[in-house]
């Protein structure tokens, strides 16, 4: 199973990161047919790190489909927004909202939404990856 999700992580790290052009972040919590782009795409990329370690099946199929809705749900909907709202936790929306951004350090500006952005940036992380742990944990691909 680790090989599997060490796979998915590389994926997710090309299709998330790599390949998710400015337009695609911008966009897709607004427009859901740019979400679909986005999606397709790192969809695409894990299908490219796990089609080797375990060929073609329908469970392949299934997991990427699986991949796929929850990538579009977490990513169109917000949903890390939401939990952090839920848990009291540093909403980055809210963030920008609420706070003009700047305090100043040692006579330097900086924003003080760094580690705002930060802990929003790894929850979302996180359930991408719990995303692909479950399915994985469960068996799905062998």
């Amino acid at each position: 199973m680790m090989e599997l999700f060490i796979a998915c992580c590389m994926g997710h790290l090309v299709g998330d990161y790599l390949l998710q052009n400015n337009w695609m972040a911008l966009n897709k919590a607004k427009r859901a047919e740019v979400c679909m782009v986005h999606v397709t795409v790192y969809t695409l990329v894990i299908f490219a790190f796990l089609l080797p370690e375990v060929g073609w099946s329908a469970n392949l199929g299934i997991f990427l489909g699986i991949t796929w809705v929850t990538h579009f749900i977490q990513d169109h909907f917000n949903i890390v927004g939401y939990w952090t709202r839920f848990i009291g936790g540093r909403d980055l929306y809210k963030y920008c909202e609420d706070v003009d951004g700047q305090i100043t350090v040692d006579g330097k500006t900086i924003l003080t939404g760094g580690f705002t952005s930060l802990v929003y940036t790894v929850c979302d992380n996180a359930y991408h990856l719990l995303w692909f742990y479950v399915p994985l944990k469960m068996g799905l691909l062998g």
